[in-house]
């Protein structure tokens, strides 16, 4: 599965990073999507369907690092086990890129800073792309940064296992075609001050193993 494939369904702008390895290898064995709230585009930057794909490779593989690099960062930290202030290698970052998709809910281009809210409208469109971008992508684990996000997500699935992590216990199901599941957990955005990848790491792993 290509990172540049075309998606069939219209209502998905910002087309998902798919890794290489996304469907053959996985995390733990599992496909996983990192689900992301939105992007920001400041004048003169303009949004572009391939800017999620464009944002990840740069990580590892562009001539300068990618777009906010420290949120990127805490995301493999937090995947990956490594404490905080620990460098994390090229190579780390690509192996676990390639390993898994991402993509970001809000498919409006009109947000200018990280901290500005997205509206009513702008949720009710991700929700549609939503379901469309589960369908193309069948995960089996989605891994929800931030718990506003967590909050807009559509509830017409069904209570998933308990996640006793101190923080937040709730997880969900979301249906797919022929009897399959998504298993959706919310964690700390990465950027929040709070955010500690260590300590985020063996609930993602438990919820991974689960789904």
């Amino acid at each position: 599965m290509s990172a540049t494939r075309r998606l069939k369904n219209s209502s998905i702008f910002f087309k998902p990073w798919i890794g290489e390895r996304y469907t053959t290898k996985g995390v733990y064995g599992k496909r996983v999507l990192v689900l992301g709230e939105s992007h920001y585009f400041t004048k003169p930057d303009k949004p572009y369907e391939d800017a999620t794909i464009e944002f990840i490779r740069d990580q590892w593989d562009g001539p300068e690092p990618g777009v906010d690099p420290a949120f990127y960062t805490k995301i493999v930290k937090a995947f990956l086990g490594i404490p905080p202030y620990t460098e994390v290698s090229r190579e780390q970052k690509e192996n676990f890129w390639q390993s898994v998709s991402f993509w970001n809910y809000i498919q409006h281009g009109g947000l200018k800073e990280p901290r500005q809210v997205p509206t009513d409208e702008m949720w009710a469109t991700g929700r549609n792309a939503f379901h469309n971008i589960l369908r193309e992508l069948k995960p089996q684990c989605c891994i929800v940064l931030g718990y506003r996000l967590w909050i807009n997500l559509p509830c017409d699935g069904k209570s998933g296992p308990v996640v006793d992590d101190g923080h937040w216990k709730e997880s969900w199901y979301y249906s797919l075609p022929d009897a399959a599941r998504v298993l959706a957990y919310p964690i700390y955005h990465p950027s929040c001050p709070r955010f500690s990848p260590l300590e985020w790491h063996k609930f993602i792993r438990r919820v991974i193993m689960m789904s």
